[in-house]
């Protein structure tokens, strides 16, 4: 299907999704992106030398509709390069006036699209933002609202990063970004985890106008074996790529936007110390440029401080006491949410 006729060059929206096995979840992710009732999109799929069938699966969707045929864009890679380069490439070989981002393995609602671009047009806005649904297999689900109406840049920096008691998610699959946007910005290609978030972090410091919608489009799957759920076990390697790269961007930022970006680093490099990856003196004379900065962070609850004071002087068994009790507790807070909200159903 790699065939991309002449006559669809100006798709309104391009969406751009990097396959690497996803075999049992591709058709259900094909399914809900060609469905969608925004007529004039631009589908790009790029396998990342996936070694289970996800190529046979998404052709095998792809051909339930031949009448999106020219609206399909299929790249193979002959060898792995990683998530970062997918959408890399995808950007670099999109047409659409706007572009978003969907995984691999998750869904999104039939209208989405055609909502989100009504927003974006409607309100003048250069980012359209939705409320997202996170669901698996043994997890349940729970919804996400992202909010209502204009958000300020810095405003959404300050969520993501943790400068603010709100919070947002920084993926890019719920933000629809206009491509004017996407020049020049870089993903750290080497990267598996929150390479998009530094993708955006850089589409942020050009100061766009952001809308958000009060409604739920996405659907997030957790797979035990996402990228995400093994981030805890790569951030040895995901800390060396994004510190520096994160750093780097503080160039050409604002003293807010350094702010920012010091505070994404310093929650990285503590996942990092609670990995236990790196022993305490391996993480000073890789990391001792931030040591201060992680050492006295505030913005951690009083369990977390403690865990990282432990991890940060090599205190290894009592600082598992304490992480443990700690992320114990936040179990136990979801568990009563879920419990909460089953009574309420009732």
């Amino acid at each position: 299907m790699s065939n991309h006729k002449d006559e669809f060059c100006n798709p309104l929206l391009s969406v751009i999704t990097p396959i690497y096995n996803c075999e049992d979840y591709i058709g259900d992710c094909v399914n809900s992106l060609l469905g969608q009732s925004l007529e004039n999109i631009e589908f790009i799929f790029i396998d990342d030398c996936s070694s289970d069938k996800s190529i046979d699966r998404l052709n095998e969707a792809v051909s339930r509709y031949p009448d999106k045929f020219e609206r399909i864009k299929i790249i193979r890679h002959s060898k792995n390069r990683g998530v970062a380069f997918s959408r890399s490439e995808g950007v670099s070989a999109s047409a659409g006036e706007w572009i978003i981002f969907c995984d691999a393995d998750d869904m999104v609602d039939r209208n989405a699209y055609e909502l989100m671009y009504s927003a974006g047009r409607d309100y003048a806005s250069d980012i359209v933002v939705c409320g997202y649904e996170i669901f698996g297999k043994g997890i349940g689900s729970k919804v996400y609202d992202q909010g209502n109406g204009e958000i300020g840049a810095d405003e959404l920096f300050a969520r993501i990063c943790g400068l603010s008691r709100k919070t947002m998610h920084g993926a890019l699959w719920n933000k629809m970004i206009r491509r004017s946007l996407l020049k020049d910005v870089r993903f750290p290609v080497e990267a598996s985890y929150c390479e998009d978030e530094v993708a955006l972090f850089q589409i942020l410091m050009k100061q766009p106008k952001i809308h958000i919608l009060d409604q739920t489009f996405y659907k997030y799957r957790i797979r035990n074996n996402s990228l995400i759920s093994l981030k805890d076990e790569t951030m040895e390697k995901q800390c060396a790529v994004l510190v520096p790269f994160i750093t780097g961007l503080k160039i050409n930022a604002t003293e807010f936007q350094k702010d920012a970006l010091d505070a994404k680093v310093v929650r990285l490099l503590y996942r990092l110390l609670k990995s236990h990856r790196l022993s305490h003196r391996e993480f000073y004379n890789r990391y001792g440029d931030w040591y201060d900065k992680v050492r006295l962070e505030k913005r951690f609850n009083i369990l977390e401080r403690i865990h990282l004071q432990c991890c940060l002087k090599g205190y290894s068994f009592a600082g598992g006491i304490i992480g443990f009790c700690n992320d114990s507790g936040y179990r136990l807070i979801k568990m009563f949410r879920k419990f909460k909200a089953l009574l309420q159903k009732r």
